[in-house]
């Protein structure tokens, strides 16, 4: 049957309702769908008759043999279970104690048996998440959470003693004033849920407790749905999905299986209240205002409703403080009683002053007629003085209300564009074939930000989010380490744009970790494309500059594994900033981001975004490691790198982010083992294994989205990579047709993004090695010509950034290719100007860079190119002569000789003294 899970969901919510309420629950959500009805009702009829799922006989049947339920007095992770304190469709929740030296009551949450099917597990995993995420006084936060002996999921919450609010307001008689305060204070809880994307989805009295201080405490998210997904979310609910409702506070979308959002919680806040204003006999004494604010917030349609929590709140405000509300019709009528109710004193005195005004003129009339009339002249101007005055405060009391109130509205509209917008994005962007709808989204988003951001000026929250609009916008167009449309330009202009929109809310509120999160996120992004780009000047201050507000925001937020992790991620980026300019500060960087984030990895292990973090701090760490001659080191983190990477890739095989990790995991494997572009251990057949498997990933990914650019820049640098390993003569045509195709590829991309970096120095790496294998194969005219290709595009890079070591060691291998091709086609003294102008250039260069064992190594191979120049002529005194250069060059530094690093050019050098 295909609506199955239908079935089974209402099932499960209706399974614990007494007959009833089955009843009734039945013919809310079965309406329309009368087979599923009959369907539910025969499940519901074997479950009371004893001889349900075969899952519950087991349990009862062992609960039977041991008198009591198995889990009491056991003990799941640091707790021991003390009783059973709830119970609902998906499991129970009991009393716990901490179980060891800490001494903490809690309450555990457990899925029962019969009830763990993956989607149930998979939703008791996302409330676990959702817990972890939200922060407020007025929430049930999360303690702890892992899985029981038995595989089952728990989570350990806050132990709320308290009482339902309901009955709470009920027993101590509570006002009026005094109940709409006390759901104020849950409104804000539920508005911080909205904030962090999430929909409760089950809000009712039960789900409302109220300690002893009179605190309420906002319990179980247990079918909350996530607006806007991340990398370890489920996806957002914009369709009808296990719909565990609670009839009477469902709102009639829920009921109908409808598409479940932020008005959803308005109606069933709308029913709360509904109960506590009419749960006593108040509601006869319920002023209009309150009754049409109960049925704006509980109407049919979700357009007509309310359009967040807060608005719902600052209606009821409103109606506290005596100003007119939304809810009702406006009429002058309305607000001129709204008036007459705020000032009544005012107004009384006004009556009073007036009486006794007119006994004196009556007094005085006798004596002083014209006198009298002057003064009652002057008495009517002056209480049209009082009355103009009041006015025009009450004028501008509400123009500001208005105005105040179209601020809120404006910013719930970005929002809810944003979400609209965003979340469809978030459903496609890890999508195969995707890439001309995102293209769309970006268009449209970027046109709707640009009218918008006209109207910011002073407005905090509208800032706020656009700022945020801006910041997705930008990870859409160009982040690099994401599903992105490859626009780096477009995605600095965003992200730039949001860091003016928050700059004056980051100095305003220097200590708001709603402000701190984005604004550290956006000082990492734009750092990376800066890195990207080769622009380090300005990469590492902007790193330098958001540390601090990262260490605040874990201080501020320790449990919050995004807010503690902030700190480890600029720790990369400052790594990847440096590892082109002093391997060793990079070495040093690249180990303080491991150390950070194995620490979070124990404190939260089930994290999926933390382990994607240690992945690529692994991987960082061995690039600095390979960059310092650490060969064998630097294997083991890239190989820590995979195997997390596999695991993830696993989890999630449709995502394309994943798979695009672990095809950079595998390169990086294959590059320490034998790719001649490094440092590498010589395991050329090793090489190439990986570099096949990772080039399937990439070919993978480019099939299912030909117009996504980094998928194609991916698979042109992998084919590159495999193209360059080390082959037998019989192995060159096969590489020289793998590096045309990488060429191919890369002139293309580069044609239509002729300034980005990465495309001219990986073209300019395809085009040595192209001339590599041509002069392999006899080819020389056109190996030649590849050199000289390769050489331009080095040499136009190092106009750009001249300290870049990377662009350098490109430069000194292009000019050794062509020197050697020029040897080869007979052209001796062109070859020989050629390698002693790459040493005259590259002893400047050493000179300048403040990477001393960088820029020895590149002298050391501008020598060994000259040597093998002199070398092809069979000039063996020159040659011995050369290569003797480059061991002193490398001896000049102390253990220079014996440091791994420099183990490749020592080597080639005392082979070429030898006369090998």
């Amino acid at each position: 049957m295909k609506d199955w899970h239908n079935v089974q969901d209402l099932f499960h919510a209706a399974a614990d309702l007494p007959p009833g309420q089955q009843r009734i629950f039945l013919d809310n959500s079965c309406a329309a769908r009368p087979e599923i009805r009959r369907e539910v009702e025969s499940l519901l009829a074997s479950d009371r008759k004893g001889d349900g799922p075969i899952t519950a006989a087991v349990e009862g049947a062992a609960q039977a043999l041991m008198g009591a339920d198995p889990i009491i007095g056991s003990r799941v992770g640091h707790w021991r279970v003390v009783r059973e304190i709830g119970r609902g469709g998906m499991g129970a929740v009991y009393l716990a104690v901490r179980d060891d030296d800490f001494r903490q009551q809690a309450a555990l949450k457990l899925v029962k048996y019969g009830m763990d099917t993956a989607e149930v597990l998979e939703r008791f995993r996302r409330e676990r998440q959702i817990l972890a995420n939200l922060d407020h006084p007025f929430i049930a936060h999360l303690i702890d959470g892992g899985s029981a002996p038995d595989g089952r999921p728990f989570l350990v919450m806050e132990y709320v003693e308290g009482q339902r609010i309901d009955s709470w307001t009920r027993d101590r008689n509570l006002s009026l004033k005094d109940r709409c305060l006390l759901f104020l204070k849950v409104c804000e809880a539920v508005a911080c849920a909205h904030r962090n994307l999430v929909v409760h989805g089950d809000l009712k009295p039960g789900n409302i407790l109220i300690t002893s201080e009179g605190i309420p405490k906002l319990l179980d998210f247990g079918i909350a749905r996530l607006l806007a997904p991340g990398p370890d979310r489920a996806p957002p609910a914009t369709v009808a999905e296990s719909r565990a409702i609670t009839p009477g506070y469902a709102s009639p979308e829920q009921v109908l299986g409808r598409p479940v959002t932020t008005s959803s919680d308005v109606y069933s806040l709308g029913a709360v209240l509904n109960e506590l204003l009419g749960a006593v006999r108040l509601r006869r004494k319920l002023p209009g205002d309150l009754d049409s604010i109960v049925l704006m917030a509980m109407r049919t349609s979700p357009e007509r409703r309310y359009s967040s929590v807060e608005r719902f709140a600052a209606d009821l405000r409103g109606y506290l403080e005596g100003m007119p509300v939304v809810a009702h019709p406006g009429s002058l009528a309305y607000r001129g009683g709204k008036f007459v109710r705020r000032h009544t004193f005012g107004l009384a005195l006004a009556v009073l002053a007036g009486g006794s005004l007119l006994a004196g003129t009556l007094v005085t009339m006798v004596e002083a007629r014209r006198t009298e009339a002057a003064r009652q002249v002057a008495e009517t101007q002056r209480h049209a003085a009082i009355l103009a005055l009041e006015s025009a405060k009450t004028e501008r009391a509400r123009a500001e209300s208005e105005a105040k109130r179209a601020g809120q509205r404006l910013t719930e509209i970005v929002a809810l564009a944003n979400h609209s917008l965003f979340d469809i994005h978030s459903q496609i962007e890890r999508l195969p074939g995707a890439t001309e709808a995102r293209r769309e989204i970006v268009g449209t988003t970027l046109r709707y930000l640009e009218e918008l951001s006209k109207d910011a000026a002073k407005d905090e929250p509208l800032r706020q989010a656009l700022a945020a609009a801006y910041f997705k916008l930008g990870d859409v167009q160009g982040y690099p380490y994401g599903p992105s449309l490859g626009d780096r330009a477009g995605a600095l202009t965003s992200y730039r744009a949001a860091v003016d929109l928050l700059s004056t809310l980051h100095q305003a509120h220097p200590d708001d970790p709603d402000i701190l999160l984005p604004w550290v996120d956006l000082q990492r992004r734009i750092a990376v494309l800066l890195v990207a780009s080769g622009k380090m000047d300005e990469a590492i201050p902007a790193i330098r500059r958001a540390l601090p507000d990262a260490a605040l925001l874990a201080k501020l937020h320790p449990q919050d594994p995004e807010a503690a992790s902030r700190e480890g991620t600029l720790l990369v980026a400052m790594a990847m900033a440096l590892e082109t300019r002093n391997s060793a500060e990079a070495l040093q960087w690249s180990r303080r981001s491991v150390a950070a984030f194995e620490t979070l990895g124990r404190r939260f292990p089930k994290n999926d975004a933390i382990l994607e973090q240690l992945a690529d701090a692994h991987s960082r760490l061995g690039i600095a490691l390979n960059g310092t001659g650490n060969l064998r080191p630097a294997a083991i983190e890239f190989r820590q790198c995979a195997e997390v990477r596999e695991r993830l890739a696993a989890a999630a095989p449709n995502d394309v982010v994943r798979r695009r990790d672990l095809m950079l995991a595998y390169g990086h494997i294959a590059a320490v083992l034998g790719s001649p572009l490094v440092p590498n251990l010589g395991d050329s057949e090793g090489a190439l294994g990986y570099y096949r498997k990772a080039v399937s990933l990439a070919e993978q990914t480019t099939r299912a989205d030909p117009r996504n650019l980094t998928a194609r820049y991916d698979l042109a640098a992998v084919m590159l990579r495999l193209g360059v390993v080390d082959v037998p003569p019989s192995g060159l045509a096969a590489a020289l047709d793998t590096l045309r195709g990488a060429e191919a590829t890369l002139a293309a991309l580069l044609r239509a993004s002729p300034h980005d970096v990465r495309y001219l120095s990986q073209l300019a790496i395809v085009q040595e090695f192209i001339g590599n294998r041509l002069r392999g194969l006899g080819k020389l005219p056109e190996a030649i010509n590849a050199y000289r290709q390769s050489l331009a595009g080095a040499e136009s890079l190092l106009a750009a950034n001249p300290a870049d070591r990377s662009v350098q060691a490109q430069e000194v291998a292009s000019s050794g290719g062509l020197a050697l091709a020029l040897a080869a086609s007979g052209d001796r003294a062109g070859a020989l100007d050629r390698a002693r102008a790459e040493i005259a250039r590259t002893e400047t260069f050493r000179a300048r860079s403040p990477d001393k064992r960088g820029g020895m190594l590149v002298l050391a191979r501008a020598w060994l190119a000259l040597a093998n120049v002199y070398r092809f002529q069979a000039d063996w005194t020159e040659v011995r002569a050369a290569a003797g250069r480059a061991l002193q060059e490398i001896s000049s530094i102390p253990g220079g000789l014996e440091d791994p690093y420099y183990s490749a050019p020592v080597a080639e050098a005392r082979a070429l003294i030898a006369g090998q």
